[in-house]
Order: C-alpha cells, then sequence, then structure tokens
C-alpha cells in the first residue's frame, strides 16, 4: 500500500525553515571568482604592461564588483542576525527557578488548570506523547470522530486506485468500514503503518520533559480551545515570550470538550476538518485542496 500523492498531515503550521536568499556556498564562489579576476588582471598589467587594453580593464571592474558585493552583503548579513538576535532575546527570556514561585502566586488560576489531569493541557500533553511513541490505539482514544474520519479519509483519497476505489460509494463504504470496525478491518494495519510512517517523520522520538506547554488560555469557541505545546530543548524550566513569535517545531492541538471529555478536535488548524473527498483541513497552501478546486473550477 502506498502513500499517495500528499501528506494529509498539517505539518508545516508548527515548523519553520530558513532558507536564504543568497547561499553561503554561492556567496564564497561570487567572492573567489572575483579575486581570480582582479588578481588575473594584475598580474596581466605586470607581466604585459603592453596589452592596455579595455578587456584588462572590464575584466579589473567586474572582479572588484564581484568581490565586493560578496564582501558587503556578507558584512550586511553578519549585523543583521546579530540584531536580530538580540532583539530574540530580548522578546524571549528564559525562566529560572526562581521565577516559578512568583508566576504561581501572580496566575494560580492557570497553574490549576495546567495542572488539571482531565483538563485540555493534560489531554494535550497525552496525546503528543502518544503521537511521539507511535501509540495509535491512544490516539484514536483521544481524539474526536471527526478528526479520526478526516484521517482515514485522506489516506484512502490518496490510495484510491490501489483500493479500486473509483465513485463515492466505494470511498464512503471503505471510510465506514475502517472508522467502525478499526482493528478488524483489512486496511487497518496498512493505513495505521502509514500514519505513523508520517508522524515519525515529522516529529521523530523526544523525551517527554523536553515539551513545555504556553501557559496562556487561548479559547477559540465554546468548549473549544486551543493548546500550543513546544519542545524547551535542553532547558528545565521554560521561557517567557514578551511578543508575537513564531516557535519553531511547536503543535497546535484543537481540543473540544463534549460530553465533559476533552478530544482533540484539529491538529495544527484553528478549526475542525471537514469530512470530504478530500477533507479540508483549513492549512493554507493544502495540495489537495489546490487540486480538487482546479478540477471544479
Amino acid at each position: 500500500m502506498t502513500r499517495g500523492e500528499y501528506d494529509p498531515v498539517p505539518f508545516g503550521s508548527g515548523q519553520t525553515t530558513r532558507r536564504e536568499i543568497i547561499s553561503r556556498k554561492w556567496l564564497i564562489s561570487v567572492g573567489l571568482l572575483g579575486l581570480i579576476l582582479v588578481v588575473g588582471s594584475a598580474i596581466t598589467a605586470l607581466l604585459w604592461p603592453e596589452l592596455n587594453s579595455i578587456w584588462s580593464s572590464l575584466q579589473l571592474e567586474l572582479g572588484a564588483t564581484l568581490l565586493l558585493f560578496s564582501v558587503l552583503f556578507h558584512v550586511e548579513r553578519t549585523f543583521v542576525r546579530r540584531e536580530v538576535r538580540t532583539i530574540a532575546e530580548d522578546l524571549i527570556r528564559a525562566i529560572t527557578p526562581d521565577d516559578i514561585p512568583r508566576m504561581a502566586k501572580e496566575d494560580p488560576e492557570q497553574l490549576q488548570r495546567v495542572a488539571d489531569p482531565h483538563g485540555p493541557v493534560a489531554i494535550a500533553e497525552e496525546w503528543r506523547e502518544a503521537i511521539l511513541q507511535g501509540d495509535f490505539k491512544k490516539i484514536w482514544q483521544l481524539s474526536e470522530d471527526n478528526w479520526k474520519l478526516c484521517r482515514i479519509q485522506a489516506w484512502i483519497y490518496n490510495n484510491r486506485e490501489q483500493l479500486k476505489a473509483f465513485d463515492r460509494e466505494d470511498l464512503d463504504r471503505l471510510a465506514e468500514d475502517l472508522l467502525q470496525k478499526t482493528e478488524k478491518s483489512r486496511l487497518w494495519r496498512p493505513f495505521i503503518k502509514s500514519e505513523k510512517l508520517q508522524f515519525k517523520e515529522a516529529w521523530g522520538i523526544a523525551r517527554k520533559e523536553l515539551w513545555g506547554v504556553a501557559g496562556k488560555r487561548r479559547c477559540l469557541g465554546p468548549n473549544y480551545e486551543l493548546v500550543i505545546l513546544t519542545p524547551l530543548g535542553e532547558r528545565e524550566t521554560g521561557y517567557i515570550v514578551n511578543a508575537p513569535a513564531g516557535l519553531p517545531a511547536a503543535m497546535q492541538l484543537l481540543m473540544h470538550k463534549s460530553d465533559g471529555q476533552w478530544k482533540l478536535a484539529a491538529f495544527g488548524a484553528h478549526a475542525p476538518p471537514l469530512p470530504g473527498w478530500p477533507p479540508a483541513w483549513w492549512i493554507e497552501g493544502d495540495p489537495a485542496a489546490e487540486a480538487a478546486t482546479d478540477e471544479d473550477g
């Protein structure tokens, strides 16, 4: 069973990738080329002074321009990064052990919310731990049926040719069978294998104590809360963010309380996914959504 054309998990919501406009290797290559042209022009002028041609002048000017460009660009990049790092350090301050008692006194309700074993934060942390350990039985218990159905639909949609599901009735039948029978369905093993592989490739394995939760409560609607979990690295306590900032590799989990129990409603989005062929994840740039829109148009 293949994984299909795209990964339906909206992993991009928490991950940031830095891309250089001009790579370091390319910049060094330009600088070396400029240096070679300048040195070559100087050698030509010393050994053959009678060859004072326009080409020699152009070679010198081009080499000097390339060399100056690479040097100035490198200096500017280094300066800007240093300034950005300084500003980031001012915006994000590491928490020391001495800060924790004071913060607990200032916001006891928040501390109680985080410590509630049946609250959205605790269930979100259980869900994250199950993801990191590949425990899909636990993931299934902690997730709403709507999210599970959308995961199943995305996998079936990606593999519709191998499954020989060519119309909506076939697709709906396979999705219902997998959702209701779970382990007893013939598709359960290949489905779970694909899901585990996707989550493992995106998050790998991390120790539980190296993760923290964003302290601010984020209510998005009645009985809906967004819980943000972020890796702390080797920092045991955490850090304070004093301004809007992107948290690399953070997980955004939308939790929903129904029948007195909190469960995962969406992963990496601010709204539950919408079932369909393919399902809608409300993630900008979703390739399946773009393809479906183009087909419908």
